[in-house]
């Protein structure tokens, strides 16, 4: 696994360094799926949608591996995703978050063991 240094990804958390969360009956002898929750364009970290949106529960009751990256900080504070040209780097960071998200998964998979074919993002 590469080491991941703070400069490398703009204003975010290296992606050895996202919480990851197991469910309580997580076995390192089976393949578990991976769900990767990504924020909305909001001044909203993913603290919040703890309480919009419990899926760290749900993680658990249901028996996937779960994690719930930041995306960057624009020049206003509020977070995002550098998804197309369309949304929502209007700060001109160029911030390379597909780049990031691979690694968090790479990081992910090198500490648990994840099913390769059930790795999802979700969010909006």
């Amino acid at each position: 696994m590469s080491q991941f240094t703070h400069a490398q990804w703009d204003d975010q958390t290296p992606p050895n360094e996202v919480p990851v969360y197991l469910p309580s009956d997580y076995d390192p002898a089976e393949q578990f799926p991976l769900v990767i929750f990504l924020h909305g364009y909001a001044p909203l970290t993913t603290v919040w949608y703890d309480i919009l949106l419990p899926l760290q529960e749900d993680a658990n009751n249901h028996g996937y591996i779960f994690a719930k990256p930041n995306g960057s900080q624009d020049g206003l504070g509020d977070f995002y995703w550098n998804a197309t040209d369309a949304c929502c780097d209007i700060w001109g960071n160029d911030p390379d978050h597909v780049e990031y998200l691979l690694a968090l998964v790479d990081s992910i998979q090198t500490q648990y063991n994840v099913d390769p074919q059930r790795i999802h993002l979700i969010g909006h």
